[in-house]
C-alpha cells in the first residue's frame, strides 16, 4: 500500500490500492446470495493502526530456511486433525463441491458431488474407512494418523463435505518494545517474551526422506498475541510484529466436529444437528451437507470482533487497547463472531463451492486478493445453473459433468478471450489475425487442455501454447506501463500473475491469478462498464488506441516464444517441450516403486456422487 502512494499519491496511492485489494468486489461471484457483513471497517481506520516505517521490516525467522528435500514429514495426531485437514486441503488445485436442491433435482431429493483435494502421492495420504460401533456409523476420506473418524464422506442418510475457506482468522499485532528487544509492553507493564527451542533431527528411512541424517534447531520469541515474525519501526519506536491466529493452541479443539458427524443419533434432525456440529469447528472451511429432503452451507471457524474503529487489513498496536473483544491472553480465546453471523444456507436452489469468496459483504482476507470478478467457480456454477433453468431439473449426472469438465477447462480461455478479441479489434497483420483466428476456435470449442483422442498433443495444442506464452507479456502490457515496474513486481508478490509455465512442470489451478483484473480493467475501458470500477484505468492511461497498442504488441511477442522456453526448461518435459506434459498431474513418490503421470485435471483426489431417498428413522 505505501508503495502505492509513493506511485500515485496518498489519496490516489491508496483508491488505487483498495481496487487491486478486491476486499468487497461486488461482482466477485460468492457461494450463497444474502449478505454477511464482517470486516466493515475502513482499512485506513487510524484506532491502534501501527503502519511500520518505510524500509524498517526484516523478518525473523525461526530457523534459516530448509530445503524441501531436507525437511522431515511431521506424524498425524488425532487432536490436531482440524490442522492437518487444512493443511492438506490448501492444495494447489483445491477442493470442489456442488448441490442441488430437491426442488430443482429430477429425483425429487437433493443431490451433490462432493470430493477435497489433497494432492498426489505414493502411497496416497488419503485413506478411505468404514466405521460402524456405538455412536459411529459413517464411510469416507480420512488421513492416516488422525483416522478415528471419517473426516469427509457420509452417513447412512447423509453426506458432508469442504473446502478451504481462507477467511480472515489472522492478525498482526505491533509490540511495543521495552529495556530490549526481548521485552514488549502490554496493558502498562514490560513483559518479557517467551523463548521458545526445538532441535528437530532426521535420518534416512527409505525414498522420499533426506540421504544424510542431521539436525536443526529452531527458535522462536512468542508475546499474549503470538509468534514474532518480523521487527521494525512503527513512528520510529521498535516494534515486534506478531501473528495472532484464533485457532493457536486451540487446534485440537475442532476434533469435536466430527465425532458428531459420524455420529447418527447426532444428526438425526438435519440441517439443525449440522449446523450443532458446525458451532464445534474452529478452523476455516466451507462446509457441505445434504440428506433425503436438505442441502446446507455453513462457513466454521473462530473470527475475532475486533477493536472498534481498528483497521481489519494492516498491523494493530498490541498495548492491550486494540485487543480483539473478550481476548483472554492467558487462554488464547475471545468472544468469537456468532455463528448465526456466518455465510450460511439451508434450501437455497443450489450451492457451489471452489474456494472462492462466500458471501456478498464477508471480506476477503487481507492475503487475500484474487476475489474479484472471474473466479474458477463460476465454470462448474455457469453449468449448474443452466441445468436447472427455466424449470429444468437437474440430474446426477449432469452433476458430474459440471464438476468434470471444468476440470479441463482454461479459465482464460473460457472467461477472458471474447474480451481480449474485442480490445483487440480486426488487426492489419496477417500474423496476429490467425493467432486471434486460433485462439478463438479454441474457446469456442470449449477451451480445454485435454488429449482426447491420446496422441500426446492437447486437441487445440497451439492455442493453449500461445495462450502460456500470451498472458505473462499481455498482464505485463496492460499494468507495467502506469504502475511502474517496482510496484508491478510487489503487487505480484500478493497476487502471481497466474503464470503457470514458470518453474518445475506443474499442472494449473486457475485459482490465483490477474484473470480479474485484466477483465475489469479493459472493460471500464472499452465497456460495458464494470461495478466496482477501479480507481483508474490502467491500460493505455486509459487511452484506447494505445491499449490496443499495446496488446496487439504482446501477442505480437507472444508468437515468437518457442514451446521449448515455455515447457522445456526442467528435466520433466525437456525431451517433449509441450503443454501437454507440462500440465500433467505428477505423485509425489516416497515409495520404491513410482507411478507414471497422469493426464491433467483440476479436480479433486477423492469424490462422492450423492443421491439420498430417504431418511432413515
Amino acid at each position: 500500500m505505501q508503495s502505492f502512494e509513493k506511485r500515485f499519491g496518498h489519496k490516489a496511492g491508496r483508491r488505487a490500492w483498495l481496487g487491486f485489494r478486491s476486499k468487497n468486489d461486488p461482482e466477485a461471484p460468492t457461494t450463497v446470495k444474502n449478505r454477511f457483513p464482517y470486516e466493515t471497517t475502513s482499512a485506513f481506520a487510524k484506532r491502534g493502526l501501527a503502519l511500520p516505517d518505510p524500509g524498517s521490516v526484516h523478518p525473523a525467522p525461526v530457523a534459516p530456511p530448509v530445503q524441501q528435500s531436507e525437511s522431515a514429514s511431521a506424524q498425524g495426531e488425532f487432536g490436531n486433525v482440524g490442522a492437518e485437514l487444512m493443511r492438506d486441503l490448501h492444495m494447489p488445485h483445491a477442493s470442489n463441491w456442488e448441490l442441488v436442491s430437491a426442488r430443482e433435482s429430477k429425483t425429487g431429493h437433493p443431490i451433490g458431488v462432493l470430493g477435497p483435494q489433497v494432492g498426489y502421492f505414493d502411497p496416497q495420504i488419503l485413506m478411505e474407512m468404514d466405521v460402524h460401533g456405538p455412536g459411529i456409523d459413517a464411510r469416507g476420506a480420512t488421513f492416516p494418523g488422525v483416522n478415528l473418524y471419517v473426516l469427509l464422506g457420509h452417513g447412512d442418510d447423509y453426506a458432508w463435505s469442504a473446502t478451504t475457506a481462507t477467511s480472515d482468522n489472522v492478525d498482526t499485532f505491533a509490540e511495543v518494545l521495552c529495556h530490549d528487544k526481548f521485552h514488549y509492553r502490554y496493558k502498562g507493564k514490560c513483559l518479557p517474551m517467551q523463548e521458545l527451542d526445538r532441535t528437530n533431527t532426521w535420518v534416512n528411512t527409505g525414498p522420499g526422506t533426506p540421504p544424510d541424517p542431521g539436525s536443526e534447531t529452531l527458535k522462536a520469541y512468542r508475546t499474549v498475541h503470538g509468534i514474532v515474525y518480523a521487527r521494525g519501526k512503527v513512528h520510529g519506536k521498535n516494534v515486534a510484529f506478531v501473528s495472532a491466529r484464533s485457532t493457536y493452541f486451540h487446534e485440537a479443539d475442532s476434533a469435536l466436529f466430527f465425532t458428531k458427524m459420524n455420529n447418527p443419533h447426532f444428526m438425526r434432525h438435519g440441517p439443525g444437528s449440522f449446523r450443532k456440529a458446525a458451532s464445534f469447528m474452529n478452523f476455516a472451511f466451507n462446509w457441505s451437507y445434504l440428506d433425503s429432503k436438505h442441502i446446507a452451507y455453513y462457513l466454521t471457524g473462530w473470527y475475532p470482533q475486533r477493536a472498534r474503529g481498528t483497521s481489519p487489513d494492516f498491523p494493530i498496536l498490541g498495548t492491550g487497547k486494540f485487543d480483539w473483544k473478550g481476548y483472554n491472553p492467558s487462554t488464547h480465546e475471545a468472544d468469537w463472531l456468532p455463528l448465526k453471523r456466518h455465510p450460511h444456507a439451508v434450501d437455497p436452489r443450489y450451492l457451489v463451492s471452489w474456494n472462492n469468496k462466500q458471501a456478498p459483504g464477508w471480506a476477503a482476507a487481507d492475503d487475500q486478493y484474487d476475489y474479484g470478478p472471474i473466479h474458477r467457480q463460476q465454470m462448474i456454477a455457469d453449468r449448474v445453473r443452466a441445468a436447472i433453468k427455466g424449470g429444468k431439473k437437474a440430474s446426477l449426472a449432469q452433476l458430474v459433468k459440471s464438476m468434470e469438465e471444468p476440470a479441463t477447462e482454461d479459465l482464460r480461455a473460457v472467461k477472458l478471450l471474447p474480451l481480449l478479441k474485442r480490445v483487440i479489434g480486426n488487426p492489419h497483420s496477417p500474423k496476429l489475425r490467425s493467432a486471434l483466428s486460433t485462439l478463438m476456435a479454441w474457446q469456442r470449442a470449449g477451451g480445454t487442455r485435454r488429449d482426447l483422442n491420446r496422441d500426446g498433443v492437447y486437441e487445440h495444442n497451439r492455442a493453449v501454447e500461445l495462450m502460456d506464452a500470451w498472458w505473462p507479456l499481455l498482464v505485463r502490457a496492460e499494468f507495467e506501463p502506469t504502475l511502474g515496474k517496482h510496484l508491478y513486481s510487489q503487487v505480484q508478490g500478493m497476487l502471481p500473475v497466474g503464470d503457470h509455465t514458470r518453474g518445475a512442470a506443474t499442472a494449473p489451478d486457475f485459482f490465483a491469478g490477474w484473470w480479474g483484473y485484466v477483465s475489469k480493467d479493459l472493460r471500464d475501458l472499452f465497456g460495458p462498464k464494470p461495478r466496482g470500477a477501479y480507481s483508474r484505468v490502467y491500460c493505455g492511461g486509459g487511452s484506447k488506441a494505445k491499449c490496443r497498442a499495446a496488446l496487439r504488441d504482446s501477442l505480437r511477442q507472444a508468437l515468437k516464444v518457442r514451446p521449448s522456453t515455455l515447457y522445456g526448461q526442467n528435466d520433466d518435459c525437456s525431451g517433449d517441450p509441450d503443454p501437454q506434459c507440462y500440465d500433467q498431474n505428477r505423485a509425489v513418490i516416497t515409495s520404491a516403486i513410482g507411478i507414471p503421470p497422469a493426464p491433467f485435471q483440476n479436480r479433486p483426489t477423492f469424490q462422492q456422487t450423492v443421491s439420498v431417498k430417504k431418511n432413515l428413522p
